[in-house]
């Protein structure tokens, strides 16, 4: 069965074995790259970016042995507001107006969809 995007599965059996080919594939290689990482921070390829964060804007070469160059961006990084803490904080602040800060809290939010995860199997 090709793995692009182009190919139309004749069937419903082979639409759902390619997804669940697809899934294994994604989960087994997601797990070597978490694998290859720690190998890559332990021998030196790479450094551990969590324990020594580079600045926001950093674009450089980590490794280069001839075969492969590893190049690093650092993006900047980005800001997301505690909606919990901020509520908490405004009713903290203005006590009196409670019941106005409380409708206009039910009032800015919004549901997002439900999410969806799909797992499959082999059967039989």
């Amino acid at each position: 069965m090709p793995l692009d995007n182009t190919a139309r599965p004749a069937t419903k059996a082979d639409a759902a074995l390619r997804y669940h080919a697809a899934r294994e594939l994604a989960s087994a290689a997601e797990k070597e790259k978490e694998a290859a990482t720690k190998a890559a921070v332990k021998s030196g390829v790479l450094f551990d970016h969590r324990a020594e964060p580079e600045p926001p804007g950093t674009v450089r070469q980590v490794y280069d042995d001839g075969v492969v160059r590893i190049m690093l961006r650092v993006v900047e990084p980005i800001e997301k507001l505690d909606g919990e803490a901020f509520s908490a904080a405004l009713l903290a602040a203005l006590p009196k107006q409670a019941a106005v800060i409380k409708r206009l809290l039910a009032k800015s939010t919004v549901k997002l969809p439900p999410a969806h995860t799909f797992t499959s199997s082999l059967v039989g």
